[in-house]
């Protein structure tokens, strides 16, 4: 039984693009579908063997908004997340992806484990055929505009991590390629079961071209709703950043020149300021009252000794000197 990994161009362009407009690393699911074909050969010894391939068609690109969205520090991931991220896509994921800016590309214990859980996640019932696919890219040596990618696929398989081979359409196509049968997409199918059963010949291919028009104009009308929310969620992250920017710079200035922060008055603030306060405004009050009530002691005992000794200096007059004089008098 052998595996390969076929991915079609705009897939692949559309990874790359994805990738490279972004300074930083990159990780986000690859969607598309298993396909199982059965090739049976006759030997010369008339037996009959068969041979099994399973091809894992990639067609769309789901990138992750951050790294390390859906799993922790430890390597586990978190099933909720991954629901409310994937959706309904959750049943076309067939591959994990993860870029990096480097010429070479080695796992890290943490990836390996969360690469374990998510095959068990996402395929249950074969986890072999659950793949990650490892991207770098570095610019050319003469041009910084060329850039080198490398892409590889693995699988984790009998206990060790396998590399797949990996085709992509219509670039360096074999000869016979055009001669092997897939089978039709899911949503062929579901054009062709919705077709009235008593049409025959031309009528069925008219009926069959007006359905594929028809899903082609909503998936567009889709397509340019989800661009335009995405070109203002774009626009918004370069508001936020030239503000973040314009922050950082003031913020440097002020550190530059030495002024101190002002803090923001908000009203927990004020009524903290207000408590710590009071206090210190009535134990000062306080203060000054003793002060004052000390001081107005001290200037009253003053003011009795003062009177004292002024009293001690004026001559004393006494009723005996009089009567002495009159005693004289009558004498003489």
């Amino acid at each position: 039984m052998s595996v390969f990994v076929n991915v079609s161009g705009t897939a692949f362009s559309l990874l790359l693009y994805e990738n490279v407009r972004n300074d930083h690393d990159q990780e986000g699911f690859l969607l598309g579908e298993i396909i199982r074909n059965e090739k049976r050969t006759i030997t010369d010894n008339d037996q009959d063997v068969v041979t099994i391939e399973h091809t894992i068609k990639i067609n769309s690109v789901f990138p992750c908004p951050r790294l390390g969205h859906f799993f922790d520090n430890a390597g586990k991931i978190d099933p909720n997340k991954l629901d409310t991220l994937l959706g309904d896509k959750k049943d076309h994921v067939v591959s994990w992806y993860k870029f990096k800016r480097i010429s070479s590309f080695k796992l890290t214990l943490r990836e390996k484990i969360v690469m374990k859980q998510l095959a068990m996640y996402f395929m249950p019932q074969a986890p072999e055929h659950f793949t990650w696919c490892l991207l770098t890219a570095r610019a050319g040596a003469d041009n910084d505009e060329k850039h080198i990618f490398s892409q590889t696929f693995i699988r984790y398989h009998m206990s060790a991590y396998q590399p797949l081979p990996m085709h992509i359409a219509n670039l360096k196509d074999p000869h016979d390629v055009y001669k092997k049968p897939e089978a039709c997409s899911t949503i062929f199918r579901e054009i062709v079961r919705g077709l009235p059963k008593k049409i025959h010949g031309y009528a069925t291919v008219s009926c069959i071209e007006t359905a594929l028009d028809e899903r082609i104009a909503r998936t567009v009308e889709q397509m340019k709703t989800s661009e335009e929310e995405m070109h203002n969620l774009e626009q918004r992250v370069r508001e936020l950043r030239t503000k973040l920017n314009t922050l950082d710079n003031d913020e440097s200035l002020e550190d530059l020149l030495g002024t101190p922060e002002t803090p923001v008055k908000t009203r927990s603030n004020l009524t903290s300021t207000s408590m710590s306060i009071k206090p210190r405004r009535s134990l000062r009050s306080a203060g000054d009252v003793k002060i004052k009530k000390e001081d107005s002691k001290e200037e009253v005992k003053e003011k009795a000794e003062d009177e004292q000794i002024e009293k001690d200096k004026k001559p004393s007059t006494n009723l005996d000197s009089p009567r002495v004089t009159r005693n004289s008098s009558r004498k003489s």
